[in-house]
């Protein structure tokens, strides 16, 4: 899922080709094999889009219509007016049924109280209109250019596919996340309790972590996904993994990144990606069975600026390392069911710093697991 809260102010998702042209920047990645549902309200506003994968047998597209109108129903309660769907058909095309999507499709619609706008396809490129087969097909890199375009002077780009996306935050264990084990290891239990002992000891390694992940120069923001964040020493993440595992820490952190979230300025969009990028750096250099703490941070984060793709696998990533990490848990089921991010931001809101700064600690095991 991804919903974008601050998408370019003056970009229009009206008509199917601007909507067909903003997919990936919306989803953060290049779809392929799928079918994708983009929501928006009466003006044109983005409210919600979401994927799924293209259906090859009846039960997939029995799942498929359920989903399609579930969701919709949820972006109805979140005033969406109008639905579009592009799907992207395999290359290969075994078992996909098109006619028997587009049907599935417009029926799930007819259930709802919203308008369909388009059901099309885009292959090699090509769009095609799939409510009107007569319909001339347009490539889409012309069509679309003025939207791409906007998505681009705006800072946002996207990666070819998920599983770049996905390397960006997990994969096989980099130099500096076995240096990280080493220290914890190395450094002890005594350690990690004077870490956290204090509240002075947990605001420094608080303001520590911010001062990482927050840029206040404009100009140093990454311009591209390919820009690549600095990532601090095996010493400094085996302190925050340590820390972040203490929601006094964690928790004041995620609200100091909330407080101030403002919608639908340019700058905004680029300081809030690059203080992704560095999360998701941070992610990437820690031990998979130390990451929960950390890929929580990341996941609840890319919820809050809409990246569905990003907060899933950060997420899922950090339920693998250890199940029982609430945040990472709530995350994953927002996405899935597509709450819009601004849940997350009341949450926040309705506590203070100074509420969070103090609150009773939780056990280890709750958010490392049993990894110690």
């Amino acid at each position: 899922m991804s919903i974008q809260p601050f998408e370019p102010a003056d970009l229009i998702l009206r008509g199917p080709t601007q909507v067909a042209a903003s997919v990936p920047y919306l989803l953060g990645f290049q779809p392929s094999d799928s079918v994708v549902v983009v929501f928006a309200t009466v003006r044109g506003r983005h409210i919600l889009t979401a994927r799924v994968d293209v259906p090859r047998d009846p039960e997939g597209t029995v799942a498929m219509y359920e989903s399609a109108l579930a969701i919709s129903e949820r972006a109805h309660e979140q005033q969406a007016a109008y639905v579009s769907f592009v799907i992207y058909p395999p290359d290969d095309g075994a078992g996909v049924r098109l006619p028997v999507v587009v049907e599935a499709l417009r029926q799930a619609v007819e259930r709802t109280h919203l308008s369909l706008d388009s059901i099309a396809t885009v292959q090699h490129g090509t769009w095609r209109d799939e409510l009107d087969r007569d319909a001339p097909a347009l490539l889409l890199d012309e069509v679309g250019l003025d939207a791409a375009a906007q998505w681009v002077a705006h800072g946002v780009t996207y990666e070819a596919s998920r599983e770049d996306l996905a390397a960006r935050i997990c994969g096989p264990e980099t130099d500096t996340s076995r240096a990280v084990r080493e220290v914890i290891e190395r450094n002890g239990d005594k350690w990690r309790r004077e870490l956290v002992k204090t509240a002075a000891s947990r605001r420094q390694m608080e303001d520590q972590i911010a001062a990482y992940v927050t840029v206040v120069d404009i100009n140093s923001c990454s311009e591209a996904r390919d820009h690549v964040s600095p990532v601090p020493s095996a010493e400094e993440i085996a302190a925050w993994v340590i820390a972040l595992a203490d929601n006094r820490v964690r928790e004041p952190l995620l609200w100091r990144l909330a407080d101030g979230f403002l919608e639908g300025e340019a700058s905004a969009i680029r300081l809030h990606q690059d203080a992704l990028a560095r999360l998701c750096a941070l992610v990437r250099n820690t031990p998979a069975e130390l990451a929960a703490p950390i890929a929580s941070c990341a996941a609840a984060y890319a919820w809050q600026l809409g990246d569905g793709a990003s907060a899933g696998i950060a997420a899922d990533h950090g339920l693998n390392a250890n199940p029982r990490n609430v945040l990472c848990g709530l995350v994953m089921s927002a996405v899935a069911a597509g709450v819009h991010p601004r849940v997350w931001l009341d949450m926040l809101r309705s506590m203070t710093l100074k509420q969070l700064r103090s609150g009773p600690r939780r056990s280890k095991s709750e958010l490392l697991g049993d990894s110690w």
